[in-house]
């Protein structure tokens, strides 16, 4: 195993250690309720700077995350150190420990990273729940934020089962399953609420919060159920277009064949990059020259679309874009051939 010696493994040790006896002596001993936190902060820094030192994958990062929280956990509740007198503690630690773990879960082993981003997001969820609830915020609003948290949780532990067993279903479709129980969640929490601030027109409200929750709900469903699986349609329509028919009677591209079908159809352009930087620099001596002729390639990025995108729309984008992709290609392919 790798060791690599960092600035932190000198610095934290070294300020552990002044935390321990600088408090003790006066005139820093009056703040002396700072020392535990500053322990546990710097203490856990310390094994965040080790684990990174032997380039351990997940931990450093953790426990950067809990070196912030314990120290915010433990940090006094009471004045100078907190005259707020909120006790703000105990939900903003939490919430900055889910926050990590979720940010932490693309880190962890594939099909795993689904369990560890809904727990973290269901901790962050429990932590806010908790800091509205210390900070005096309306008993039903810190439930809603609690409940909301089970969203997350649900849909990424479902597809983590899934992915177990080898599927992918539910994890393409992660991102609009929680949108819509988070909405669903909002409608049945809030909706008693409002009803009861404004009776008198309680009617209105119930139709309206139906409406505006049915109509996002169903584009979500229509986005991830009915347009989210996009391969087979772009597939179809490239098979079917000229620019391909060309590439397939073109002998010169026989071997560029699969890089082109990646790119246009699934936007991967790491092969058909790697293709033109090898065979490419045969034609090209300078690696310059190589490069401007490639560079719309290299720079191309896809259309980005809301959660809340028709599957049609979508559709009509994605083939917008396919176009798109064609085009470099075959603007590169020309450039090539001179």
């Amino acid at each position: 195993m790798k060791f690599r010696f960092t600035a932190g493994l000198a610095v934290f040790p070294i300020l552990t250690v002044v935390s321990l006896f600088i408090f003790t002596q006066p005139p820093l001993d009056a703040y002396s309720g700072l020392q535990t936190p500053l322990l546990y902060l710097f203490g856990v820094l310390s094994l965040a700077s080790l684990a990174g030192a032997f380039d351990l994958p997940v931990i450093p990062g953790l426990l950067r995350g809990l070196a912030v929280s314990m120290f915010v956990y433990t940090y006094p509740t009471y004045p100078p150190y907190d005259p707020s007198r909120l006790h703000f503690q105990t939900g903003l630690a939490v919430l900055i420990f889910g926050s990590v773990l979720a940010k932490e879960a693309s880190q962890t082993p594939r099909k795993f990273d689904l369990l560890v981003r809904g727990v973290g997001l269901f901790v962050a969820f429990l932590g806010l729940s908790q800091l509205l609830k210390d900070m005096g915020a309306p008993p039903w609003l810190s439930s809603i934020f609690f409940y909301l948290g089970f969203a997350p949780l649900v849909v990424y532990s479902l597809g983590f089962g899934e992915a177990l067993l080898g599927g992918d279903y539910i994890e393409k479709r992660a991102k609009g399953l929680i949108i819509a129980f988070v909405l669903i969640a909002l409608y049945v929490g809030g909706r008693d609420y409002l009803r009861e601030l404004f009776p008198e027109i309680a009617f209105l409200i119930d139709l309206a919060l139906f409406v505006a929750v049915s109509v996002v709900v169903l584009l979500i469903v229509g986005r991830y159920f009915m347009g989210s699986d996009l391969e087979p349609f772009l597939l179809g329509e490239w098979e079917k277009h000229e620019a391909r028919v060309k590439i397939v009677k073109d002998e010169a591209l026989r071997e560029a064949k699969n890089a082109i079908d990646e790119f246009v159809v699934r936007k991967n352009k790491l092969p058909l990059i790697a293709y033109l930087s090898y065979y490419g620099s045969r034609a090209y001596g300078s690696p310059d020259a190589l490069m401007e002729v490639i560079k719309p390639l290299v720079e191309y990025e896809g259309t980005s679309y809301s959660s809340l995108t028709p599957g049609w729309l979508v559709k009509k984008y994605e083939r917008q874009d396919m176009e798109r992709r064609i085009r470099i290609v075959e603007e590169i392919i020309g450039r090539l051939r001179g």
